[in-house]
């Protein structure tokens, strides 16, 4: 990825445990995309989110529409299982991972 050498290490874990702990399981089609998307947003915050699904979509080969489909399902999911307490666009998903990431407890990081 290529934000990777900006962001800690343990990024992509602490993602994956936060996606899972909303029921975005790794089965999920959007899965990866979105855990993508999150840390890119943390890494580049001044990114809209369709420029963060351009890179991931360039990776991907597909298109950006394809990588928000996905991301967007993968939130409406975690919504309908009942993990999020209301109902959020991908874009409030993302900065709400990203504000997460940021306060993350220290026990993410060991």
């Amino acid at each position: 990825m290529k934000h990777e050498k900006n962001m800690p290490a343990h990024y992509e874990a602490a993602v994956r445990v936060f996606l899972e702990e909303h029921e975005i399981l790794a089965d999920c089609c959007g899965f990866r995309m979105l855990m993508q998307a999150i840390v890119i947003a943390a890494a580049a915050p001044e990114q809209q989110l369709m420029q963060i699904c351009e890179q991931i979509a360039a990776d991907e080969n597909c298109t950006a529409q394809d990588v928000y489909r996905c991301i967007r399902s993968a939130v409406l999911n975690a919504w309908e299982s009942c993990a999020l307490d209301r109902r959020m666009e991908a874009e409030e998903f993302v900065t709400y991972a990203v504000n997460w990431l940021r306060n993350a407890p220290d026990v993410y990081w060991t």
